[in-house]
């Protein structure tokens, strides 16, 4: 198979992303410091020449990926007036 084609389907901080091999993406919520590697065993699909469908996740199948950065968002300020 073309690994080119080849592409997951997976779930990450509550949150569904396709991702390929070397792809960066943003997700939510990972435990972990910059430059760790991680396991994610949520693949809800892996699709290419062929298409593999979990119920709800494939047994056996996970994506590695590596913690480039981490970011936090502004502070959202909340005023309530009594």
């Amino acid at each position: 198979m073309n690994e080119e084609n080849k592409y997951a389907v997976i779930e990450s901080g509550g949150k569904q992303y396709r991702v390929c091999q070397g792809q960066k993406i943003l997700v939510e919520k990972l435990d972990g410091q910059v430059g760790d590697e991680i396991e994610i065993a949520k693949v809800l699909l892996v699709g290419g020449e062929s298409v593999q469908i979990g119920a709800p996740y494939i047994e056996g199948a996970s994506v590695k990926a590596k913690i480039l950065g981490l970011h936090k968002d502004k502070k959202i300020r909340i005023l309530k007036r009594r």
